[in-house]
């Protein structure tokens, strides 16, 4: 077996990883047998061939060495088509380049690779430096085990491992012929002579972007050649001078590493080149949950006044308590300060609202309007406010002498001030909302404050509002007598460490502790309802968009079971917006323009019956957004886009479904699930990942025992065979209906893209949509960079999921095509955005030329007019709404950060103040004197 004819196959085999893990030393010891102490880092790609002897068949080896540096990461992924085998080598002694396999050169891979049934095999090198490891052999075991990857130690300075390592991949490569057997192309006989079968001259050699064209004549056939003997009619000889022409024109591509004719991919582009989805293991976990209602003891044994007892019976139908109000109410009667962790949806407002009204009323004197505030309630966002405020006044019905109002910011502040002037007794808000009345409402007296409720304490923490918190608390004990006292009360279903901290500071060190599933602590398991169902399934960025709609279609074209009420969570404002407009035209239909002039569909309507739409995001008004989840209440069937406004606190009836479109922290994760399946509801939930985040859901199993099940996106997308007939592919005629899942997908995303691309202002908010994904997924914690790092993101899949033909350029907001083509090299602010056929768009662009620059002024200005919004006439409004502290409108402003210089200045001028005046009351009583 030494001819290059008993060569069973040549295989092209990567190795890959981060710089200085040894893939340069694995490659040398193996081809060369030699380990080199002091071998220089690789250069872009290095190149070497040997041959190999595995189960009796002898292979070449085409093995292509990737540099590991960042600065040549541009360079390697070409080399990545037409591999059988990749080699992935991590450093046993290094854990972050055992990281950087999952962040980058997986994904890098699946990416860049044409093969999606690669192997793929786990190298550990280094081994022979025991005392400095840090990746245990188990931890690699199970990385490859999840990733479907073969696995071995090695050292390329003792050899051991190296040959193995090389010969397993081969083995498995072997026993998969589809990745390298050559499969003969058939040849279908013309219907004029052997003519047609004549060899072209023309051949290509494809590498990516490379083309070489080699020409040459054709080689001509007997029959092709006229002879005085041969009698051909001239039908027959124009027919034969066209085929030849067009077979010279035809491209052979071939494979520059192989030598192979590669053949066109017959997949769409939607599903070519998409990262493999890992293989996660569905854990069976016993989820923590707990008990939602308590003992059978009837409700009229509860200790409080009759009349609320009649009016939970009658206007909230309670006939029995839950866990958590069974067991905090008698606590927070006692009058200590308390502390309560319960899940989601049990109960937790009405744990405090029954003891607090029943106290109030017990008072003596009865407290009135004139009482001024007794109880202030803190919430985090506005919704949970006006939800609170609604429980206070259905159980103050039989206490009309007792007031209660809510003060959100956006709301007339003349107006929240008139009602203070008046009299309130129960103030439900936001910290910043309260504090802005502290320091601007002379009327609001806090010296009677009896009771201090916190309701979603961590979210309050998390939103910056300590400061806040602790200013509340240090004026209501400036304003009572010093000998009187406050009860507080702090209510949370995810308790964090910066919570406990919190309450160690504010509250009494002897409050009571109530904990519905076990100890009172930060690491205790946080529990869900028993009748949620919890799913994820893991998306390629292309296909997410699709599998969304696929997945609506599921829940509400379901016979039986279209009544559904759907909350879509989505990480940013602008992501809201631009979903809302295309769900709500790609599954109701196009109002304007839903008919084209043939009569034939021509987008959307994909429901079998229409669906209401709604969107609730931070940067609506307090009225817009306290309509939209009036409205939803209400509804039966409708799907509620939102951003994390929603996730906290709000109780929406008969929610079904809590769809993540974008993931974040875990702990909003179990705040979002928590919106369904409250007081013993069933409900479900779905969250979206993308492949480099499926560790996200081992997270979920395993720090927060939580159960989850997996869906694939082939068994979603399967629900588009039910819309087939409304799916007319765009092609040659409309007339085309998708046969299978994948046809049916690729038509649904191309009438998308046909849609945003329809219109300036559509591609406009994908353009906005696109760059507020990267910023949202740029602004994860540290803690979250390993799941959720941006450079772990296919920027051109990403683009096509928010249905762009071009990649908007992250430094403005034109894309980099039109930059280049339009403005220049640099980019250019306030241009006009082109269109796809290359035309100006007249509106964004007028005729007129471009009015003259003003004149430069030269006098000097102040700190405020130098800010790039003074010249415009709402700049004073921007600059002061600048200074909430978030998208809820608290009304807070930051505190500016104390300067040294500032204040030295500050100092100088006013004692130059001072001795101005002192010198001129000298001169006036001079003159005085001296008359």
């Amino acid at each position: 077996m030494s001819g290059d004819d008993e060569i069973l196959t040549t295989l092209k085999i990567l190795i890959i990883g981060e710089s200085g893990v040894g893939k340069s030393s694995l490659l040398l010891r193996f081809t060369d047998d030699r380990f080199d102490q002091e071998m220089a880092a690789t250069i872009g790609v290095d190149f070497k061939v040997k041959q190999l002897d595995v189960d009796d068949n002898r292979v070449k080896l085409a093995i292509w060495d990737t540099a590991g540096q960042e600065r040549f990461r541009t360079l390697t992924p070409g080399y990545y088509r037409g591999a059988q085998g990749a080699i992935l080598v991590y450093d046993v002694c290094s854990r972050e380049s055992f990281r950087h396999l999952d962040r980058l050169w997986i994904s890098e891979l699946d990416t860049f690779s044409n093969k999606q049934d690669i192997i793929k095999m786990l190298v550990g090198n280094k081994i022979d430096q025991e005392a400095n490891r840090e990746v245990t052999r188990d931890e690699g075991d199970r990385y490859a085990r999840k990733h479907s990857m073969l696995f071995i130690e090695a050292s390329a300075r003792t050899r051991q491992g190296v040959q193995t390592a090389f010969e397993e991949l081969v083995k498995k490569i072997i026993q998969t012929p589809s990745l390298w057997e050559k499969k003969e192309p058939t040849i279908q006989p013309d219907d004029h002579d052997e003519s047609s079968r004549a060899t072209t001259g023309c051949s290509y050699m494809e590498d990516d972007n490379l083309l070489l064209n080699i020409t040459s004549e054709p080689l001509p056939t007997k029959k092709a050649v006229k002879r005085k003997h041969d009698t051909v009619d001239e039908k027959t000889s124009q027919n034969l001078e066209s085929t030849a022409k067009k077979k010279r024109n035809e491209r052979v591509k071939l494979d520059l590493c192989q030598g192979k004719e590669m053949k066109s991919p017959k997949r769409s582009s939607l599903f070519a080149n998409n990262p493999t989805i890992p293989e996660i293991d569905e854990k069976v976990i016993e989820t923590a949950t707990e008990e939602i209602f308590g003992s059978a003891s009837s409700l009229d044994q509860m200790p409080v006044h009759p009349h609320i007892i009649s009016c939970l019976k009658q206007k909230f139908n309670i006939t029995r308590l839950t866990n958590v109000q069974e067991k905090s109410i008698p606590a927070i009667l006692t009058g200590e300060d308390v502390i309560v962790k319960s899940q989601t949806g049990s109960g937790k407002t009405l744990a405090y609202v029954i003891p607090t009204i029943h106290l109030m009323q017990a008072i003596e004197p009865s407290v009135r309007r004139e009482s001024g505030p007794i109880a202030i309630v803190l919430v985090p966002t506005k919704e949970l406010v006006q939800q609170t405020y609604e429980v206070f006044q259905k159980l103050l019905t039989s206490f009309v002498r007792i007031v209660c109002s809510p003060l959100v910011g956006g709301s007339n502040r003349n107006h929240e001030k008139k009602r203070l002037r008046r009299g309130l007794n129960i103030l439900i808000s936001t910290p910043g909302r309260l504090c802005d009345h502290i320091d601007n409402t002379q009327s609001l007296s806090l010296k009677n404050i009896q009771f201090l409720i916190f309701d979603e304490a961590d979210k309050m923490l998390d939103m910056g509002f300590a400061d806040a918190i602790k200013k509340i608390i240090e004026t209501i004990g400036k304003q009572m007598d010093p000998d009187k006292r406050f009860q507080r009360v702090l209510l949370s279903a995810t308790p964090t460490t910066a919570l406990s901290h919190f309450v160690d500071i504010i509250l009494n060190k002897k409050a009571l502790r109530i904990d519905i599933s076990e100890e009172f602590n930060p690491e205790s398991v946080i529990t869900v309802p028993k009748t949620l169902k919890q799913m994820f399934t893991i998306v390629p960025s292309k296909l997410r968009f699709v599998t969304l709609i696929a997945f609506l279609l599921k829940i509400f074209n379901n016979k039986g079971k279209s009544e559904a009420k759907v909350l879509l969570f989505l990480a940013t404002n602008d992501l809201v917006h631009f979903h809302y407009e295309i769900l709500n035209t790609m599954l109701n239909g196009d109002k304007e323009d839903d008919i084209d002039e043939e009569g034939d569909l021509q987008f959307g309507h994909l429901l079998n019956e229409p669906v209401k739409l709604l969107r609730l995001q931070g940067d609506m008004t307090h009225q817009e957004r306290t309509s939209v989840f009036s409205e939803f209440s209400k509804l039966s069937r409708g799907i509620l886009l939102c951003t994390n406004v929603a996730a906290r606190g709000l109780d929406v009836p008969s929610v079904t479904w809590i769809i993540q479109y974008h993931p974040t922290s875990p702990i909003d994760y179990i705040h979002r699930i928590g919106r369904t399946a409250r007081l013993g509801s069933i409900g479900q939930s779905l969250i979206f990942l993308l492949p480099n985040e499926a560790e996200y859901v081992a997270t979920l199993q395993d720090k927060y025992k939580m159960s989850l099940k997996g869906i694939t996106p082939d068994d979603v997308l399967e629900t588009l065979m039910n819309s087939c007939e409304k799916l007319k592919q765009h092609f040659e005629t409309r007339t085309v209906i998708p046969k299978t899942a994948e046809q049916c997908a690729s038509s649904l995303h191309h009438h998308f893209e046909e849609y945003v691309n329809g219109s300036p202002v559509r591609i406009e908010q994908a353009r906005q949509a696109y760059l507020s994904f990267i910023r949202y997924y740029a602004s994860f914690s540290r803690e979250w960079k390993y799941l959720f790092h941006v450079k772990n993101l296919h920027r051109g899949h990403i683009a096509k999921s928010f249905g762009l033909k071009e990649l908007p350029d992250e430094s403005n907001n034109h894309t980099i095509k039109e930059r280049k083509e339009t403005f220049g090299s640099k980019p250019k602010v306030n241009k006009p955005i082109k269109t796809n056929d290359d035309e100006i768009d007249e509106e964004a662009a007028p005729s007129t030329p471009p009015p003259p620059p003003p004149p430069v002024n030269t006098e000097k200005k102040s700190l405020f007019d130098r800010l790039p919004f003074a010249n415009k006439p709402v700049a004073r409004t921007r600059f002061r709404n600048f200074s909430h502290i978030s998208e809820f409108g608290s009304g807070l402003e930051v505190t500016s950060k104390s300067h040294k210089k500032k204040d030295k200045i500050s100092e100088f001028l006013e004692k130059k103040r001072e001795r101005n005046t002192s010198k001129h009351q000298i001169g006036r009583k001079k003159t005085r004197e001296n008359k």
